[in-house]
């Protein structure tokens, strides 16, 4: 059987109040001031960021249905064609053309 000892440390921050002048404490609030604005700064950034990403994905997938519809337009307008020259060949081929004799 194998004991192991625990052994436990305790952490003391450097930056304690009864380990710091009170210059010392003033300067270590202004950077702690400081970095807590610029934290606050950057996440307000990052959700701006995050907001217009969602924007332009919801205007970019209207757009995506806008370009599906009109491709399915166009698709319905390239058969009509297609079979509307089909039958204009045929008209032709067929010796149809002592009809158009103006």
């Amino acid at each position: 059987m194998c004991v192991s000892a625990v052994t436990t440390t305790t952490r003391y921050s450097p930056y304690s109040p009864s380990s710091l002048s009170p210059d010392a404490l003033s300067d270590y609030r202004k950077k702690r001031d400081k970095n807590n604005i610029a934290s606050k700064r950057s996440r307000q950034k990052r959700a701006e960021k995050q907001r217009e990403m969602r924007n332009e994905k919801e205007m970019l997938e209207r757009r995506n249905i806008e370009l599906k519809t009109l491709l399915g337009s166009l698709e319905v307008q390239l058969v009509y064609t297609i079979f509307s020259t089909i039958k204009v060949e045929n008209f032709f081929s067929n010796d149809n053309r002592s009809v158009l004799k103006f």
